[in-house]
């Protein structure tokens, strides 16, 4: 029996798959620059400072990591839950395992430089198509670049390089990419972050830290709650707890390569999206 990849997209957006848009590559960038205070009495040049040993440390973090945790998917009045771990290593994969009532496997997602790989156990089924805003809008229905996800996830930012202000306490600029920045001036911690991806559709990020003020082993606090806005209707929020780096690969980790033994599909890029 030949299997539809067009309609296998249908049936799983914009449910459980819409979470896998949690994803991404590239690490972190270069550090700050400097400026002056606010009415709050704030040392903007503090603050900055404060931002770049943050940042050097998230860029000395091991290569290969995991975190489990929850993710919360809400469109519109509809909200659904689901169990979940990432695991990657930076500058080649992440892959996302979405857990079933009884911790089995439903759905993965692996993401490479050129590909975005999903494994739906459920109609015994590979997806791929490439990974630019393209692949993940015919993979998702949601059209951005995936690459931005893993500086997302990390907590990582560019060099504030443009209009560099604090108000209220809070520093905001504009890294050498184009995304603007929000840091709170007490904590040192990013607060939001936002770019521009296809069609000016805009990419938020609000972040949730732990509430100590100290990173333990030199290693960045890394953020418990990410909420990730893609337009009006639709949120992602990611629970993250017992984030793990490794300076080797572990030997419990998942295999790049190794797949199921499943079809391997091509949906033809812009036919069978969801609008």
């Amino acid at each position: 029996m030949l299997i539809d990849p067009l309609k296998i997209l249908r049936r799983i957006f914009p449910g459980v798959v819409l979470l896998l848009l949690t994803l991404g590559f590239a690490g972190c960038a270069g550090g700050p620059g400097q400026g002056g205070m606010d009415g709050g009495g704030v040392e903007q040049a503090q603050v900055l400072r404060g931002l770049r040993q943050d940042q050097e440390k998230r860029r000395q973090l091991s290569a290969w990591w995991r975190v489990g945790g929850h993710v919360e998917m809400k469109l519109k009045d509809d909200t659904r839950r689901y169990r979940m771990e990432l695991v990657g290593k930076r500058d080649d994969f992440i892959r996302m395992i979405v857990f079933g009532p009884f911790k089995n496997v439903v759905m993965s997602l692996t993401m490479g430089e050129e590909w975005l790989q999903l494994v739906n156990s459920s109609d015994h089924a590979i997806l791929e198509v490439a990974a630019d805003s393209r692949g993940m809008e015919a993979l998702t229905g949601m059209a951005f670049n995936p690459a931005w996800m893993q500086p997302a996830l990390m907590g990582c930012v560019g060099d504030l390089g443009e209009g560099i202000s604090i108000d209220g306490g809070v520093l905001s600029g504009v890294s050498g990419i184009g995304e603007k920045v929000w840091v709170d001036g007490v904590s040192g911690m990013l607060k939001s972050r936002s770019r521009q991806g296809v069609d000016g559709k805009n990419f938020f990020v609000d972040y949730v830290w732990p509430e100590t003020s100290r990173s333990s082993g030199g290693q960045p606090l890394m953020p418990e709650q990410v909420d990730i806005r893609l337009d009006q209707d639709s949120k992602l929020v990611m629970y993250l707890k017992d984030w793990n780096f490794y300076s080797i690969r572990p030997d419990n980790f998942p295999d790049r390569e190794r797949l199921p033994s499943f079809p391997t599909l091509y949906p033809e890029i812009g036919d069978g999206i969801a609008q």
